[in-house]
């Protein structure tokens, strides 16, 4: 997986040649774009480049034969817990964030998304917050097919509280459980 900040969103290009080049699209199989915003669109030119350049490797090969590409959808700190608190108020809301979601990576002809909730939770949340995960997914695959991805980012516990484990643990099992993969922190 190539996880990459991109902290000021140049979806129309950049006039420096200092800024990120994707070179090697065959040694990815996954490419996130990131950034520190609610939610992150990979450009339409990211996303033509993973299809056109992305081959897997032959040790590799499997259904896809592109590089997946995923939005980034993160909370931090306080003004990350109230938006958890919106977006995870109820089952109802769980249901329209998980669908707001999909449809973006189905409008905008992206794999699916790195979900990475960077702050405290309050514990009434969390079952709607593994609603939210677990209907996504499904929905993701509904409309992008087989190959849809959703990441879940080593950053909560089931206790609602920020604490990376740096590996599966009991503590991050449930939200791996209703994900397609988990990436641990970058330590």
């Amino acid at each position: 997986m190539n996880c990459v900040a991109f902290v000021y969103k140049w979806v129309q290009g950049w006039p420096s040649a200092d800024t990120f080049n994707q070179w090697r699209w065959e040694a990815a199989d996954v490419f996130v774009y990131f950034s520190h915003q609610l939610v992150t669109l990979p450009p339409p030119g990211w996303v033509t480049a993973a299809r056109q350049n992305g081959v897997k490797a032959p040790a590799a090969a499997g259904p896809t034969p592109w590089v997946q590409v995923l939005g980034t959808l993160i909370t931090e700190g306080p003004a990350g817990r109230r938006s958890c608190e919106r977006l995870f108020a109820s089952e109802a809301a769980a249901d329209r964030t998980a669908h707001q979601l999909a449809a973006l990576a189905h409008y905008h002809g992206f794999d699916g998304w790195l979900v990475n909730i960077e702050n405290n939770l309050g514990c009434n949340l969390l079952p709607h917050l593994l609603r939210c995960l677990r209907r996504l997914r499904l929905l993701l695959r509904e409309r992008r097919g087989p190959d849809a991805l959703l990441i879940w980012y080593d950053a909560l516990t089931t206790h609602g509280t920020l604490c990376w484990q740096n590996a599966l643990t009991e503590l991050n099992q449930p939200f791996f459980d209703v994900c397609d993969g988990l990436f641990v922190n970058y330590g």
